[in-house]
């Protein structure tokens, strides 16, 4: 949360936390080297998924002293001993990867040399994992020595979207960068499935190439708002605009004989296996 004050936090926790989400307080007693110490956070249910919930606030702030360190105390606790309900996922590689997915909708670049604030400076802001701390950082700063430094200015997008409260709701996604539809894939014998969600686009408005080794989507999906009269904006969570979209095959495929199907909003792509042939020499 980018709060500070106790009193700010406190707030934030009562609307966004305990009233929204319907969260209840809890507390964790840990043991280490003989001494106790409490962890507050709170509990919820969504969708009949058991979510916890543990408050972070601004580094170095009034706020920050209360919550942040017995939070991560909270957190590391729980990936230590939930071995049951432990996946094996890389986890900063994920959370990099999915953070790399909006940095370029959420702010806008201001590079000096830059002369102008184009879709193509938007696509500069990339993290990573500091090579020697334990930070991820903006990638032109994952080998300085001193984050505290000269630190890099973010400016959100102006095409953030807010509702009428001033929560934030989305991002206008007809001209700010590209969003990525969702898709499975499946294995048979003979053949890759693909399936790709794709609701709203007419024949003609999306493209499919087919490689041994990969399927390429691209295409666009019109602003909703343009069919209706000075439209004020609620909620806006269905993308818009253009996207590309590269899904890498697991083996290779025939494209010659892919074959495309369209239904009730899905692109059901059928890829039969290109079949290995041995020649024996002797």
């Amino acid at each position: 949360m980018d709060v500070e004050t106790r009193k700010d936090i406190d707030e934030v926790i009562q609307k966004e936390i305990e009233h929204l989400f319907e969260a209840k307080r809890d507390t964790i007693q840990l043991q280490s080297n003989r001494i106790s110490s409490n962890v507050n956070f709170f509990r919820s249910t969504h969708y009949e998924v058991k979510l916890r919930h543990f408050i972070l606030a601004k580094h170095g702030s009034e706020a920050a002293e209360i919550w942040n360190r017995q939070s991560i105390d909270g957190i590391m606790n729980i990936l230590q001993t939930a071995t049951d309900e432990r996946r094996n996922l890389d986890v900063v590689n994920e959370m990099i990867s999915f953070v790399n997915t909006k940095l370029s909708q959420l702010f806008i670049n201001n590079h000096k040399q830059d002369n102008s604030l184009n879709e193509t400076n938007q696509q500069k802001y990339q993290v990573e994992q500091h090579v020697q701390k334990p930070f991820i950082v903006l990638s032109h700063r994952k080998e300085m020595e001193d984050l505290e430094k000269n630190p890099a200015q973010l400016i959100l997008s102006p095409k953030l979207l807010y509702d009428d409260a001033g929560y934030f709701i989305g991002i206008s996604s007809m001209t700010n960068g590209q969003w990525l539809p969702l898709y499975s894939i499946y294995e048979t014998n003979d053949e890759l499935h693909a399936i790709i969600e794709l609701a709203g686009f007419k024949k003609g408005t999306a493209t499919v190439q087919v490689f041994e080794e990969a399927i390429i989507v691209e295409g666009g999906r019109g602003d909703f708002k343009e069919a209706l009269t000075s439209p004020t904006a609620h909620q806006e969570k269905i993308p818009t605009g253009q996207f590309k979209i590269e899904i890498p095959l697991q083996c290779k495929v025939n494209p010659e004989t892919t074959k495309l199907e369209r239904y009730e909003g899905l692109f059901k792509i059928t890829c039969p296996k290109k079949k290995v042939i041995a020649k024996f020499l002797e």
